[in-house]
C-alpha cells in the first residue's frame, strides 16, 4: 500500500488505477488533442462575434470635428526638415506647446544595459470639467520613421486644447526613438513612484490622476490599406476588449479594415483565417512579450493598443493618413473620457480570431484542463507508490543549481564588463561574438542533464520526486495558465513530450542521459517550433526570422536561438516578463528531473509491499 493509502478505500484506489495505467496514452493525444481542439472551436459556429459592451464608449461613432489638416500637413513638413534629429524635434514640440499655452515637460532617462540615454517630452492638457483624478495616455515615438505620429499627435493636442468636454486629463508623451520602450518604462515608473534597478531617470515635474487608458500612434508609411491594430502585452496581459472593439468600430465608420496580423489579408476560408490567426495569436502572446509601446502601458493596468497604418500595396484603396488618424485617434481618446468607470463589463481574456470574432476564457480554458487531467494522472502515480516520503538530494541540487544558473545569467546581463571583454577577445581574433555566444550557451544547456543530474535509485525516492515535482508543475500551470494561456499551452505540450521520451528510454546512463538531454531538449524544442513557425510565418519576432532567412544551417540556428533566449533574458530583467523565469525555474528542473528519473522504476524493498503490488 502506498504511503497516503488510509485516505482512499481499495475500491477508490482500483478505479484510480485504471486511469495511471493509462496515463502514457493520454499524454500522446495531449500533444495533439487540445490542439486539434482549439481549431475546431476556432469555427465560425462557435466562436463569439465582438460587441461593445460599454456603451459609452460609442459617443464618437455619431460625430467627429477635427478640423486641423492644414496644422497637421506644416507639422509634418516641419519636422521632416530636422531630418530625424530628436533633440530638434523635441525643441519642436516643446515650443509649439508652449506657443499655444500647454503644459509641457522633459524626462531623462539612462540604460544601464544598452549604455543610452535619452530624453522623454511629455505634455498634459488639464481637464477642468471635474476633479482631474484620472487621465488617457497618447504616446508616440520620437524618431525620423515616425514624422507623420508625432505630426498627428501634436494636431491633436492642440485641437483637444480647444475643447471643454474633457471629464480627464489627457496627457500626451512622445518617447526618444533611441530607447522607446525604456523611455516608456521610465515615464511610467516616475508617474508612479516607483524605482528602476536597470534605468537610471529623472523625477517628474507634474503629475496627473490614475491612468485608464491609452493609445499610441506607430505611423511610418503616408499611405494605408488597413489599420494594423497590436494589443498583446508583457507577460500576456491583454487591454480590456472593448478597447479593440472601439477601434473597430471607429475603423468601420471610415471604411478601414481592422487586421491584426497582416496575413489576414487575402482571400482565404473564413475557418482556415480564424485558425491561423488564433495560433499567430497564440506564438505572440507566448513569445513576442514587447510587441509596440503598448505592451508597457497595458503591464501597468492602462488598457491600451497601438494603431499602426499598414500598406498591403495598390490591389486596395489607398487612404491618406491625415484624412483619417486624427480622427480615429480622437474618437478613441473621446471614448476613454466617456467611459463612467474604469473598463470592467468586457473580456480581459480571450483570443481574437478576426475583427468580428474570438473565443472567450470559456471557450479556450479546457485545453489547459485537459493537460492537468493527464498530469494529475501522472501525480497521482507517484503519490500511490509512495511507501516512504523521502526527499531525494538530487531533487534539491537540481533546483539550487536552477537557481543559480538563473542569477547568474541575470547578473551577467546587469554587469556587461564581462560580455564587452568576450566581445574585444572576438574581434580581436576576427571571430564572430554571436557564434561563440550561442556555441557556449547551447552546449552548456544541452550537456546540464548529463553534468548535474544523477540516477534517482531507491523506489521511495522516485516516487516521492514524481510526486513533489509534478505537484510543483500542477501549481506553475494553474498560475501562469491564468495570466498568459499562450505561453502555458506551448510549454506544457513539451511537458507531454519530455514524459513520453522519459518513458522511451528504459535505462539510466551515461549514454541515455545524453540522448535525452539533447532530443528532449526544451531548447531543442524551442529551436524546432522557431523553424517551423518561421517557415509557415507564424513567429512573431523579427530578430529569428532575419538570421534563419540566412540559411538553416546549424550556425544560423544556433544563434537565432541564442538570440531569442537573449531577448527573453533581457526583457526580464528589464521589463519584468515572466517568460526567461518561468524556463529557468520550472522547464530546466522538470528537464533536470526527468532525466534523473529515466529507466526502469526501482524494484520495492520489503516482500509486503511487493505482494501488494
Amino acid at each position: 500500500m502506498g504511503f497516503f493509502m488510509e485516505a482512499i478505500s481499495e475500491a477508490s484506489e482500483a478505479k484510480v488505477r485504471k486511469w495511471i495505467d493509462q496515463r502514457y496514452k493520454l499524454t500522446f493525444l495531449m500533444v495533439f488533442v487540445p490542439v486539434a481542439y482549439l481549431a475546431f472551436m476556432a469555427s465560425p459556429e462557435y466562436a463569439v462575434p465582438t460587441r461593445m459592451s460599454e456603451s459609452a464608449t460609442l459617443v464618437a461613432i455619431a460625430n467627429d470635428d477635427f478640423n486641423g489638416f492644414n496644422k497637421l500637413t506644416q507639422f509634418s513638413k516641419d519636422i521632416q526638415a530636422f531630418q530625424g534629429s530628436r533633440n530638434l524635434t523635441s525643441k519642436y514640440i516643446q515650443k509649439t506647446f508652449k506657443e499655444n499655452e500647454i503644459e509641457v515637460y522633459e524626462q531623462n532617462f539612462y540604460n544601464k544595459i544598452t549604455k543610452k540615454t535619452g530624453i522623454n517630452t511629455f505634455s498634459v492638457i488639464r481637464a477642468y470639467r471635474s476633479v482631474p483624478e484620472e487621465a488617457i495616455l497618447v504616446v508616440v515615438q520620437n524618431s525620423k520613421k515616425q514624422t507623420h505620429a508625432v505630426s498627428v499627435a501634436l494636431a491633436y493636442a492642440l485641437y483637444a486644447r480647444t475643447k471643454h468636454y474633457w471629464a480627464r486629463d489627457l496627457i500626451f508623451l512622445f518617447v526618444d526613438g533611441r530607447e522607446p520602450l525604456t523611455g516608456v518604462k521610465s515615464f511610467l515608473a516616475a508617474y508612479n513612484g516607483e524605482s528602476l534597478s536597470m534605468v537610471d531617470f529623472a523625477s517628474l515635474e507634474t503629475n496627473s490622476g490614475f491612468l485608464i487608458g491609452g493609445i499610441c500612434l506607430d505611423i511610418s508609411t503616408k499611405l494605408f490599406t488597413h489599420m494594423l491594430v497590436q494589443y498583446v502585452g508583457v507577460n500576456g496581459i491583454l487591454p480590456n476588449l472593448d478597447t479593440i472593439n472601439s477601434v473597430n468600430r471607429m475603423g468601420g465608420k471610415y471604411g478601414i479594415r481592422t487586421i491584426f496580423r497582416p496575413q489576414e489579408i487575402g482571400g482565404k476560408d473564413k475557418h482556415i483565417r480564424n485558425v491561423e490567426n488564433l495560433f499567430r495569436g497564440v506564438f505572440a502572446q507566448a513569445f513576442n512579450e514587447l510587441e509596440g509601446l503598448h505592451s508597457i502601458l497595458n503591464q501597468y493596468g492602462i488598457h491600451s493598443v497601438t494603431l499602426k497604418p499598414y500598406n498591403s500595396g495598390n490591389r486596395y484603396r489607398q487612404i491618406d493618413i491625415k484624412h483619417t488618424m486624427p480622427q480615429i485617434t480622437e474618437g478613441i481618446v473621446r471614448s476613454l473620457n466617456n467611459i463612467l468607470e474604469r473598463f470592467h463589463q468586457s473580456y480581459f481574456f480571450y483570443l481574437l480570431l478576426s475583427s468580428q470574432h474570438f473565443l472567450s476564457i470559456a471557450f479556450f480554458s479546457p485545453a489547459i484542463g485537459m493537460f492537468l487531467f493527464v498530469l494529475v494522472l501522472h501525480q497521482f502515480s507517484g503519490w500511490l507508490d509512495t511507501k516512504k516520503f523521502v526527499i531525494p538530494g538530487e531533487w534539491i541540487c537540481i533546483y539550487m543549481f536552477s537557481g543559480l544558473s538563473y542569477f547568474a545569467h541575470c547578473l551577467l546581463v546587469s554587469d556587461s564588463e564581462v560580455v564587452n571583454n568576450f566581445i574585444k577577445f572576438c574581434h580581436s581574433y576576427g571571430v564572430d561574438e554571436d557564434f561563440h555566444y550561442a556555441t557556449i550557451f547551447i552546449a552548456t544547456n544541452l550537456m546540464l542533464p548529463v553534468i548535474v543530474t544523477r540516477k534517482i535509485k531507491t523506489h521511495s525516492e522516485h516516487a516521492t520526486t514524481r510526486f513533489l515535482h509534478l505537484t510543483i508543475a500542477l501549481n506553475v500551470i494553474l498560475c501562469t495558465g491564468l495570466l498568459n494561456f499562450s505561453l502555458t499551452l506551448y510549454w506544457c505540450i513539451y511537458i507531454c513530450i519530455a514524459l513520453l521520451g522519459s518513458k522511451l528510454l528504459k535505462w539510466n546512463n551515461i549514454i541515455t542521459r545524453t540522448i535525452f538531454s539533447i532530443v528532449f531538449s526544451p531548447i531543442v524544442f524551442y529551436a524546432a517550433t522557431i523553424m517551423v513557425a518561421k517557415e509557415y510565418d507564424y513567429w512573431p519576432n523579427e530578430v529569428a526570422v532575419k538570421q534563419l532567412d540566412q540559411g538553416l544551417d546549424l550556425k544560423n540556428v544556433l544563434i537565432a536561438v541564442y538570440k531569442e533566449g537573449e531577448r527573453h533574458l533581457i526583457n526580464h530583467v528589464q521589463f519584468n516578463s515572466m517568460n526567461f523565469l518561468v524556463f529557468a525555474l520550472f522547464i530546466q528542473p522538470t528537464h533536470l528531473v526527468l532525466t534523473s528519473l529515466l529507466g526502469k522504476e526501482p524494484a520495492v524493498a520489503d516482500e509486503q509491499h511487493k505482494k501488494t503490488e
